[in-house]
Protein backbone atom coordinates (compact mmCIF):
# COMPACT_ATOMS: atom_id res chain seq x y z
CA UNK A 1 0.00 0.00 0.00
CA UNK A 2 0.91 3.63 -0.46
CA UNK A 3 -0.17 5.57 2.62
CA UNK A 4 -0.02 9.19 3.76
CA UNK A 5 0.00 9.99 7.48
CA UNK A 6 -0.77 13.62 8.31
CA UNK A 7 0.55 14.55 11.74
CA UNK A 8 3.33 11.95 11.88
CA UNK A 9 5.72 14.03 13.92
CA UNK A 10 4.79 12.60 17.28
CA UNK A 11 2.36 10.49 19.24
CA UNK A 12 -0.15 8.23 17.53
CA UNK A 13 0.59 9.64 14.07
CA UNK A 14 4.27 8.84 14.37
CA UNK A 15 3.54 5.33 15.65
CA UNK A 16 1.08 4.70 12.79
CA UNK A 17 3.57 5.85 10.16
CA UNK A 18 6.24 3.61 11.66
CA UNK A 19 3.88 0.63 11.80
CA UNK A 20 3.13 0.90 8.08
CA UNK A 21 6.84 1.32 7.30
CA UNK A 22 7.76 -1.68 9.43
CA UNK A 23 5.22 -3.74 7.52
CA UNK A 24 6.87 -2.78 4.23
CA UNK A 25 4.47 -0.13 2.92
CA UNK A 26 5.36 3.13 1.18
CA UNK A 27 4.58 6.07 3.48
CA UNK A 28 4.26 9.79 2.85
CA UNK A 29 5.23 11.11 6.29
CA UNK A 30 3.41 14.39 6.91
CA UNK A 31 5.15 16.68 9.42
CA UNK A 32 4.19 20.08 10.80
CA UNK A 33 7.75 21.24 10.17
CA UNK A 34 10.71 19.49 8.58
CA UNK A 35 13.87 19.76 10.65
CA UNK A 36 17.34 18.25 10.24
CA UNK A 37 16.53 15.97 13.17
CA UNK A 38 13.35 14.77 11.47
CA UNK A 39 15.17 14.11 8.20
CA UNK A 40 17.80 12.11 10.06
CA UNK A 41 15.20 10.11 11.97
CA UNK A 42 13.07 9.04 8.99
CA UNK A 43 16.13 8.17 6.89
CA UNK A 44 16.32 4.88 8.80
CA UNK A 45 13.43 3.68 6.61
CA UNK A 46 15.24 4.45 3.37
CA UNK A 47 13.20 5.16 0.27
CA UNK A 48 10.04 3.70 1.87
CA UNK A 49 9.56 6.96 3.80
CA UNK A 50 9.13 10.33 2.12
CA UNK A 51 8.68 13.37 4.37
CA UNK A 52 6.56 16.36 3.41
CA UNK A 53 5.22 19.35 5.29
CA UNK A 54 1.56 19.10 6.28
CA UNK A 55 0.34 21.98 8.43
CA UNK A 56 -3.41 21.44 8.60
CA UNK A 57 -3.99 25.12 9.39
CA UNK A 58 -2.32 26.06 6.10
CA UNK A 59 -4.15 24.27 3.31
CA UNK A 60 -1.53 25.28 0.78
CA UNK A 61 0.98 22.93 2.47
CA UNK A 62 -1.46 20.04 2.11
CA UNK A 63 -2.09 20.85 -1.55
CA UNK A 64 1.67 20.99 -2.15
CA UNK A 65 2.12 17.63 -0.40
CA UNK A 66 -0.66 16.15 -2.51
CA UNK A 67 0.89 17.51 -5.70
CA UNK A 68 4.24 16.03 -4.70
CA UNK A 69 2.61 12.65 -4.02
CA UNK A 70 0.77 12.79 -7.32
CA UNK A 71 3.99 13.32 -9.24
CA UNK A 72 6.10 10.84 -7.29
CA UNK A 73 3.70 8.18 -5.99
CA UNK A 74 0.79 8.35 -8.41
CA UNK A 75 -2.06 7.55 -6.04
CA UNK A 76 -2.70 6.87 -2.37
CA UNK A 77 -4.46 3.82 -0.97
CA UNK A 78 -4.99 5.45 2.41
CA UNK A 79 -4.71 8.83 4.11
CA UNK A 80 -4.63 8.83 7.90
CA UNK A 81 -5.03 12.24 9.50
CA UNK A 82 -3.70 12.19 13.04
CA UNK A 83 -2.80 15.86 13.55
CA UNK A 84 -4.30 17.19 16.77
CA UNK A 85 -3.70 19.49 19.72
CA UNK A 86 -4.79 19.78 23.35
CA UNK A 87 -3.86 23.08 24.97
CA UNK A 88 -2.57 23.40 28.53
CA UNK A 89 -5.39 25.71 29.52
CA UNK A 90 -7.95 23.09 28.54
CA UNK A 91 -6.46 20.72 31.10
CA UNK A 92 -7.45 23.00 33.98
CA UNK A 93 -10.36 25.20 32.82
CA UNK A 94 -13.99 24.21 32.58
CA UNK A 95 -16.13 25.32 29.63
CA UNK A 96 -17.30 28.42 31.50
CA UNK A 97 -13.73 29.65 31.90
CA UNK A 98 -12.16 28.27 28.75
CA UNK A 99 -9.98 30.56 26.67
CA UNK A 100 -11.86 31.08 23.40
CA UNK A 101 -8.59 31.50 21.54
CA UNK A 102 -7.58 28.01 22.67
CA UNK A 103 -10.97 26.66 21.57
CA UNK A 104 -10.54 28.30 18.17
CA UNK A 105 -7.07 26.81 17.82
CA UNK A 106 -8.34 23.31 18.63
CA UNK A 107 -11.28 23.65 16.25
CA UNK A 108 -8.88 24.82 13.55
CA UNK A 109 -6.52 21.85 13.92
CA UNK A 110 -8.74 19.06 15.23
CA UNK A 111 -11.85 19.70 13.15
CA UNK A 112 -11.46 22.13 10.25
CA UNK A 113 -8.09 20.61 9.39
CA UNK A 114 -9.91 17.43 8.41
CA UNK A 115 -11.73 19.24 5.62
CA UNK A 116 -8.47 20.66 4.29
CA UNK A 117 -6.74 17.29 4.59
CA UNK A 118 -9.50 15.39 2.85
CA UNK A 119 -10.05 17.70 -0.07
CA UNK A 120 -6.32 18.11 -0.68
CA UNK A 121 -5.73 14.35 -0.96
CA UNK A 122 -9.12 13.29 -2.32
CA UNK A 123 -7.99 13.21 -5.99
CA UNK A 124 -5.19 10.76 -5.11
CA UNK A 125 -7.54 8.52 -3.13
CA UNK A 126 -9.98 8.45 -6.05
CA UNK A 127 -7.25 7.05 -8.30
CA UNK A 128 -6.77 4.08 -5.98
CA UNK A 129 -9.09 1.13 -5.86
CA UNK A 130 -11.07 1.36 -2.61
CA UNK A 131 -9.10 4.26 -1.17
CA UNK A 132 -9.74 5.19 2.46
CA UNK A 133 -9.50 8.41 4.46
CA UNK A 134 -9.25 7.77 8.22
CA UNK A 135 -9.52 10.64 10.69
CA UNK A 136 -8.09 10.06 14.16
CA UNK A 137 -10.75 11.74 16.30
CA UNK A 138 -11.80 10.73 19.82
CA UNK A 139 -14.43 8.80 21.70
CA UNK A 140 -14.76 11.91 23.86
CA UNK A 141 -16.45 13.55 20.91
CA UNK A 142 -19.58 11.41 21.31
CA UNK A 143 -22.66 13.12 22.74
CA UNK A 144 -23.17 10.16 25.08
CA UNK A 145 -20.05 11.03 27.10
CA UNK A 146 -21.07 13.54 29.76
CA UNK A 147 -17.65 14.33 31.19
CA UNK A 148 -16.56 17.95 31.82
CA UNK A 149 -12.84 17.20 31.37
CA UNK A 150 -10.93 18.87 28.50
CA UNK A 151 -14.07 20.75 27.37
CA UNK A 152 -12.70 22.62 24.36
CA UNK A 153 -10.91 19.50 23.14
CA UNK A 154 -14.03 17.32 23.24
CA UNK A 155 -16.06 20.07 21.54
CA UNK A 156 -13.48 20.09 18.73
CA UNK A 157 -13.59 16.31 18.49
CA UNK A 158 -17.39 16.28 18.37
CA UNK A 159 -17.11 18.70 15.46
CA UNK A 160 -14.48 16.43 13.89
CA UNK A 161 -16.77 13.41 14.11
CA UNK A 162 -19.62 15.36 12.52
CA UNK A 163 -17.30 16.51 9.73
CA UNK A 164 -16.34 12.89 9.06
CA UNK A 165 -20.00 11.86 9.00
CA UNK A 166 -20.85 14.71 6.62
CA UNK A 167 -17.94 13.88 4.31
CA UNK A 168 -19.01 10.23 4.34
CA UNK A 169 -22.52 11.20 3.31
CA UNK A 170 -21.20 13.49 0.55
CA UNK A 171 -18.55 11.33 -1.12
CA UNK A 172 -19.28 7.81 -2.38
CA UNK A 173 -16.08 6.86 -4.20
CA UNK A 174 -13.72 6.90 -1.20
CA UNK A 175 -14.21 5.20 2.17
CA UNK A 176 -14.25 7.72 5.05
CA UNK A 177 -14.05 6.71 8.71
CA UNK A 178 -13.22 8.10 12.15
CA UNK A 179 -11.07 6.19 14.65
CA UNK A 180 -10.78 6.72 18.40
CA UNK A 181 -7.13 5.82 19.16
CA UNK A 182 -7.71 5.03 22.83
CA UNK A 183 -6.20 6.80 25.81
CA UNK A 184 -2.62 6.77 24.65
CA UNK A 185 0.62 7.45 26.52
CA UNK A 186 1.73 10.48 24.49
CA UNK A 187 2.56 14.09 25.31
CA UNK A 188 -1.08 14.93 24.73
CA UNK A 189 -2.74 12.05 26.56
CA UNK A 190 -0.31 10.95 29.24
CA UNK A 191 -2.45 12.09 32.20
CA UNK A 192 -5.24 9.63 31.36
CA UNK A 193 -3.24 7.03 29.40
CA UNK A 194 -4.17 3.36 29.32
CA UNK A 195 -2.14 2.07 26.34
CA UNK A 196 1.12 2.75 24.51
CA UNK A 197 1.17 4.36 21.05
CA UNK A 198 2.34 1.13 19.43
CA UNK A 199 -0.78 -0.69 20.64
CA UNK A 200 -3.04 1.97 19.18
CA UNK A 201 -1.04 2.05 15.94
CA UNK A 202 -1.33 -1.71 15.51
CA UNK A 203 -5.09 -1.49 15.90
CA UNK A 204 -5.36 1.38 13.43
CA UNK A 205 -3.15 -0.51 10.97
CA UNK A 206 -5.42 -3.56 11.20
CA UNK A 207 -8.52 -1.41 10.59
CA UNK A 208 -7.00 0.17 7.49
CA UNK A 209 -5.90 -3.19 6.12
CA UNK A 210 -9.35 -4.74 6.50
CA UNK A 211 -11.56 -1.68 6.01
CA UNK A 212 -13.46 -3.27 3.14
CA UNK A 213 -15.05 -5.71 5.59
CA UNK A 214 -16.15 -3.06 8.11
CA UNK A 215 -19.73 -1.87 8.24
CA UNK A 216 -19.30 0.96 10.79
CA UNK A 217 -17.66 4.34 10.19
CA UNK A 218 -16.86 5.42 13.80
CA UNK A 219 -14.63 2.88 15.55
CA UNK A 220 -12.18 2.52 18.38
CA UNK A 221 -8.67 1.24 17.69
CA UNK A 222 -9.86 -2.34 18.26
CA UNK A 223 -12.44 -2.00 15.48
CA UNK A 224 -15.42 -1.74 17.84
CA UNK A 225 -18.22 0.50 16.63
CA UNK A 226 -18.72 3.64 18.74
CA UNK A 227 -21.85 5.77 19.16
CA UNK A 228 -21.83 9.26 17.71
Amino acid sequence: MVVAVIGAGRGVGKAVAEKFLQEGHQVLVGLLSITAEARSYWQQYGDKATIVQTDVTREETLVAASDFASKNLGSLDAVIQAAGILTNGDRVNDIVHTDLQELRAMLDVNALGLISGFRSFYPLLRRANNGIFAAITAGGGTFLMENPLFPAYVVSKAAANKIVQTLKNTVNDVRIIAIHPGRVNTDMGRTTAEIEPEVSATGIYDIIMRHRSLAAWFLDYNGKELPI
